[in-house]
Formats: structure tokens, sequence, C-alpha cells
């Protein structure tokens, strides 16, 4: 008998992505009161990301274990909330919108282009 532990695997972390349950990390994205805060998992950030890796501290010799935090908070100013939840879907879920990437003269793709270093 041969069970699938890869697809079970990927659907407990696209549930984490849509109930963030256990989330330490707050992000506000955007700014004023186009502003949106998302709730995400700093492990899974630093795993999938260099950027969240470096701004969250997760290089494990950076940081003494005495000084662990529980919860995260971060303030993203320079990016549209849409283009970041695209890009946090790409994070946990390994996907995202191809459409707006397909269409090259949609406004969102410089910017998705743009932030891809997330």
């Amino acid at each position: 008998m041969i069970i699938s532990l890869k697809s079970k695997l990927s659907d407990d972390i696209k549930s984490l992505y849509e109930e963030p349950y256990g989330a330490d990390v707050t992000i506000q994205v955007g700014e004023g009161s186009a502003s949106k805060i998302f709730r995400a998992h700093r492990l899974i950030l630093c795993a999938r990301s260099p950027y969240f890796s470096r701004e969250l501290s997760c290089d494990k010799d950076a940081q003494d274990a005495s000084e662990e935090k529980s919860s995260f908070a971060m303030i993203i100013e320079q990016i549209q909330p849409l283009i970041f939840e695209i890009l946090l879907q790409y994070v946990y879920l390994n996907w995202f919108i191809c459409l707006l990437v397909v269409q090259k003269r949609n406004p969102y793709f410089s910017q998705i282009y743009v932030h891809g270093n997330y």
C-alpha cells in the first residue's frame, strides 16, 4: 500500500493559508485606507522567501534563542495588497494567478515582476 503524503501536506499548508491558525506574523500592506492586514506563519515565510528570512531574522545563527519572539509585525507600504496577496499565495501554495502575468499590458504585471524579490 502506498500513501501519498505530498498531497496531504499541500492540503494542510493550503488550509494554513486560508485560515491562518497559529499565525505569528502580522503584515500591514499598502498605504492609508487602501492598506490590508495579512496574517502568516514565520516558519513558512522564512523557508520560502529570502526576503522574509532576512526581515524576520530567521537565520538561526543571527538570533539568540533567549531573544526568540512569539509574534512579529511588519509594514510594507510600497506594494498594493492585491499584489502582496498573489505573492503570499505563491509562498504558501507555489502558484499564482497566471492571467495577470500573461497579460503583460496589465498594470499589475510590472508590480508582480518588481516585487518578485519577496
